[in-house]
């Protein structure tokens, strides 16, 4: 949940304030990596899978320091992706239905 949100965030509502601001540092941080990287901004299902893995290291990193053994990331990547283009594909078939 938490991933889908910052991905809803970051890519639907990248124009606004306060988002603009850290979305702007975000694609200067990713086009030092490498320069195709900040196009994943803009893409809902995309930006999902990434925040989901980078979300699921921080919550694997203070699970362990607390003694607790965590390993989901490698699939809430995926799952989260696969909810999140779930969710686009059904909007934009109710939105279809509306404007016919």
């Amino acid at each position: 949940m938490v991933s889908f949100g910052m991905a809803v965030a970051i890519v639907e509502k990248s124009n606004t304030w306060p988002i603009r601001r850290h979305r702007i540092r975000l694609q200067l941080l990713l086009r030092k990596i490498h320069w195709k990287l900040p196009q994943m901004l803009f893409c809902t299902t995309c930006t999902s899978f990434h925040t989901s893995l980078i979300s699921d290291i921080i919550i694997g990193l203070i699970a362990y320091s607390h003694g607790i053994f965590y390993f989901f990331w490698p699939f809430s990547g995926f799952i989260t992706c696969g909810i999140t283009w779930f969710i686009v594909e059904f909007l934009n078939a109710l939105d279809t239905k509306i404007e016919d």
